[in-house]
């Protein structure tokens, strides 16, 4: 039996009804997995910093002894930059102001946050991931530069409190803000 025109409309009327009804989405909501492999680089990293400071001045604290820490770190950065390549819905970038007014509220120092606010709209869950990446390679070239001495006791918070560590924890407070939007408990 056909179907006829007038019959083809209104169903096509009331499908197009309900997808304005349904919730749209312009973030990229939770990811358990990137959850935890940030928490994971944090602990490893603020981990690596206290034993490379602890180090100093022995063979064991040079970068030399450790590079392969930096290319293990960018790798799993490198995988989570896939990851949200992967997952990136549209070209707009309400994760900005999430991210702005979470990390506000947390406390994360104003620096972080103004790197963190200038992401290319669009860009921004990945443009976070290769801030992160950026500063591990920054870490890096600190860490070689100091020759045989290691990480001096003061590199210590420059990267934890307000280079790589805070962007990692930035990111890390971004998908628990996610987390509890999903379940409900957003603001």
């Amino acid at each position: 039996m056909p179907v006829s025109r007038f019959a083809s409309y209104c169903l096509l009327v009331l499908l197009l009804a309900a997808a304005a009804c349904a919730p749209v989405r312009f973030v990229s909501g939770y990811d358990e997995q990137a959850d935890q492999a940030l928490t994971s680089l944090y602990a490893r990293t603020s981990a690596f910093t206290d034993r490379m400071v602890a180090l100093r001045g022995t063979p064991e604290g040079t970068w030399a002894a450790n590079r392969a820490f930096y290319a293990d770190a960018r790798g799993q950065i490198d995988a989570l930059i896939l990851r949200a390549e992967a997952q990136q819905v549209t070209n707009s970038c309400p994760t900005v102001a999430l991210a702005a007014r979470v990390l506000a509220e947390a406390g994360v120092p104003g620096g972080t946050r103004e790197r963190i606010a200038a992401l290319p709209a669009g860009d921004c869950q990945t443009g976070l991931y290769r801030l992160i990446r950026s500063n591990y390679d920054e870490m890096e070239i600190a860490h070689r530069g100091q020759g045989a001495l290691g990480l001096a006791p003061f590199m210590r918070d420059e990267f934890m409190a307000g280079g790589v560590g805070s962007l990692l924890g930035a990111a890390l407070k971004v998908q628990v803000a996610k987390k509890a939007a999903a379940e409900g408990g957003g603001r």
